[in-house]
């Protein structure tokens, strides 16, 4: 008769917590390392292609565990109990600890992902910046192409990072702090805030335009541009020489360079051939006369006008004296910002009542 002896994978154990509380550390481990994917890499990795674009890296870990169980002969609950029981699988889950700790320290990740909104549907071209410095190359989002972003490794201590959406303009910069283990999500636009942009578009009126020149001989003309705010602050630019063409201004010369793009000098374009149609100027008069306006505009740079703002705008005669320029001002007109949303406003700059050329 033979004695059945239990060998060290069947004897049952004589204490079973130290099991039990290793498959809770196990367990605990598998949730942390969860939530780690879940907040830095799952959006990641959910748009990368790792064969054929068809077997993500969960589909794999499942082959894996699938070619373990057919080669031992065993199923994963077999092995993974075996390897439980053993006084070593406490060193394995002490590494696999600090391991994550690590990761969860050292960790964040940026993403962001187009969401359109009433402002229009894009592309939008968004620049993130660290310092003076861009962290990334510029990324562009639209309905075709609506996510980007990273995880990033041994990032430490803390610092703002500033979006901007450079295309189009009109979108407020984002500063969001960027710390290590934090994950920074940003739907664009939606997550910007709109900028109160007013384009002005100052073009001289009938009783000016036959005396501004188109270049620079005889007498010479300015424009003085003062932006005054509700707390009575004035900051001013000046256009000099001033010929006979269209001034942009009412934002900073960044601004202007977005949004006094070709779209919107076509929109002055219109308004000009309107307001001349109203003065009855002959159609084949109109067409040199425009060309002249839009043959060099000017591009007055000055603090953004918001609601509230005033601008004066004011054109005067400079002749040289003895050691002294003599300014005589001609015309002076002043607008007040009345609306809180982005506009255009088109301003015919005319004489002063009374002045005569």
């Amino acid at each position: 008769m033979t004695d059945a002896t239990p060998t060290a994978a069947t004897a049952p154990s004589a204490n079973p917590w130290p099991y039990r509380l290793r498959l809770i550390w196990f367990i605990a481990l598998i949730v942390l390392s969860t939530l780690w994917f879940e907040r830095h890499l799952k959006a990641f990795v959910s748009q990368t292609a790792i064969i054929g674009g068809t077997v993500t890296l969960f589909g794999l870990w499942k082959l894996l565990l699938d070619a373990i169980s057919t080669a031992s002969r065993e199923g994963p609950g077999d092995w993974m109990r075996r390897g439980f029981a053993s006084p070593r699988a406490t060193e394995y889950l002490g590494f696999a600890t600090l391991l994550l700790a690590a990761l969860y320290l050292c960790t964040s990740s940026i993403y962001l992902s187009y969401e359109s909104d009433s402002r229009g549907a894009g592309p939008y071209t968004v620049e993130i910046w660290q310092g003076n410095r861009q962290l990334r190359a510029p990324e562009k989002l639209s309905s075709f192409d609506r996510f980007r972003g990273q995880p990033y490794f041994f990032h430490f201590g803390r610092e703002d990072l500033e979006f901007r959406i450079t295309e189009p303009a009109g979108y407020e910069p984002e500063v969001i702090p960027w710390r290590a283990g934090s994950q920074i999500s940003l739907y664009v636009p939606r997550s910007f805030k709109p900028k109160q942009l007013h384009l002005v578009q100052i073009v001289p009126g009938a009783s000016l335009i036959q005396d501004l020149p188109t270049e620079d001989k005889g007498l010479r003309y300015r424009l003085d541009l003062r932006r005054t705010d509700a707390k009575g602050s004035n900051f001013t630019a000046t256009v000099d020489p001033y010929f006979k063409t269209v001034v942009y201004t009412g934002m900073s010369r960044e601004e202007l360079a977005l949004t006094a793009n070709e779209p919107a000098r076509e929109s002055t374009r219109r308004e000009v051939q309107r307001w001349l149609t109203r003065l009855q100027v002959p159609a084949p008069d109109q067409a040199p006369l425009v060309e002249q306006l839009f043959a060099k505009p000017e591009y007055a740079a000055i603090e953004r006008l918001v609601k509230g703002d005033q601008l004066t705008m004011t054109v005067s005669t400079v002749k040289a004296g003895d050691g002294v320029d003599v300014v005589k001002v001609i015309a002076e007109q002043k607008f007040t910002v009345s609306g809180d949303r982005s506009a255009a406003h088109f301003i015919l700059l005319e004489r002063k009542a009374g002045d005569a050329p």
